[in-house]
């Protein structure tokens, strides 16, 4: 009988953890981190071009990692695309950059989500690594000033895009 009325403890407090010990509410707001300097980088292009992020100083900046064989890069695509069609006439600058992938995919997965903005294949990792991508998609908005003002790891849309860009144009 004290071994089952142990159990039933044991139960009722595992119960209660779950339901009330993972539930607590914060009132203090969220920390907010220093802003950074994005890093300084050149990329070749898959047109053969090479994208210089000092050579866009002054406007802001839409850098996104991605994979072709990643589920989340596939559904990000378009929403990209569409807020690269809204936004490069007011000056904002997109960035793809493929991540763990091969020239052919990453080509392969240009053309079948039609993008258009500028993209190049990371192939050795120094651009995953300096700006510290842990996994894609990753989405790093850089204000006129050089300085990352938001990230997103995971799929973007176009409507946080334009919520994010508006604040700075």
């Amino acid at each position: 009988m004290r071994r089952e009325f142990k159990k039933v403890i044991l139960f009722a407090l595992l119960i209660f953890v779950t339901a009330y010990g993972c539930s607590e509410k914060k009132e203090s707001p969220p920390e907010k981190t220093e802003p950074k300097k994005a890093a300084e980088f050149t990329l070749t292009l898959f047109d053969g071009s090479v994208f210089r992020l000092s050579d866009h100083r002054g406007k802001p900046v839409v850098l996104n990692f991605w994979a072709s064989w990643c589920g989340p890069c596939k559904r990000e695509a378009p929403e990209l695309e569409k807020a690269f069609k809204k936004y490069s006439d007011k000056g904002v600058v997109f960035l793809g950059v493929a991540v763990q992938d091969t020239e052919e995919d990453a080509k392969k997965f240009i053309k079948k989500y039609g993008l258009t903005f500028p993209t190049g294949l990371d192939s050795d990792q120094n651009l995953t690594d300096l700006y510290g991508v842990m996994g894609v998609p990753t989405t790093f908005i850089i204000n006129k000033e050089g300085i990352i003002v938001y990230t997103h790891l995971g799929a973007v849309t176009e409507d946080l895009l334009e919520d994010e860009l508006e604040k700075l144009l």
